[in-house]
């Protein structure tokens, strides 16, 4: 698949249960069978390092060449310049989408993570504070606590058609993260020069729909 063109990964999450990890029709979610709960977050613009560019009514993050003009601020990862995490935690259980284009980390983390310094603490996925799945055109793997796990080789993107996303038949578990979450989680994003995310619509079990922003 060229890098020009997009993919989707679908989350829906729980932060009390363990979170499941499914993948249909080049989709990917965190999925527990349970009815989802809606919920909003946002990250605003000071949280951004000065390469990632937003775009969309602040919906699209993109790595950029040239530097933006945010303030300092000290939830910013000082080391990690293209990794963000969003403000708001998500909370019940919740389903969000992401496009993404490259190579791109996705992943929820506990506010605590360390935004200081370049060690393993600082990187989502490589401590006990967060998860992530790496999405590019070569496949996915998840991390969590600096243990990788590759996932086989996704099935060819296949075209569906909204009414078919819920459909328990176009599931294939990939991944199970065995876990209790003992706090709220945030949305989180590592980008790779040349790489994009934007975040999407929000489909919640009661029905209403909702709408994740970075700002």
């Amino acid at each position: 698949m060229s890098s020009e063109q997009q993919r989707h990964t679908t989350l829906v999450l729980s932060t009390s249960l363990c979170p499941l990890l499914w993948e249909w029709g080049g989709r990917c979610s965190f999925y527990h069978a349970a009815g989802y709960s809606p919920t909003q977050t946002r990250l605003p613009l000071p949280f951004l390092n000065r390469k990632l560019k937003l775009s969309d009514n602040n919906r699209k993050v993109t790595w950029g060449k040239e530097l933006q003009s945010y303030p300092d601020h000290p939830d910013r990862f000082d080391n990690w310049w293209s990794q963000l995490l969003c403000r708001t935690g998500l909370t019940g259980r919740c389903y969000w989408e992401v496009k993404w284009r490259g190579e791109v980390n996705v992943s929820v983390s506990y506010r605590g993570i360390r935004r200081r310094g370049c060690s393993d603490e600082c990187v989502f996925g490589f401590n006990d504070q967060s998860w992530s799945l790496i999405c590019s055109d070569r496949g996915y793997s998840v991390y969590h606590n600096n243990i990788r796990t590759e996932i086989s080789p996704p099935p060819p993107l296949l075209l569906l058609l909204l009414l078919l996303l819920f459909s328990s038949d176009t599931l294939i578990h990939l991944h199970t993260f065995n876990t209790t979450f003992t706090e709220p989680l945030y949305p989180g994003f590592v980008l790779v020069s040349g790489s994009s995310v934007s975040l999407c619509g929000l489909m919640v079990h009661s029905g209403a729909a909702q709408v994740l922003q970075v700002s």
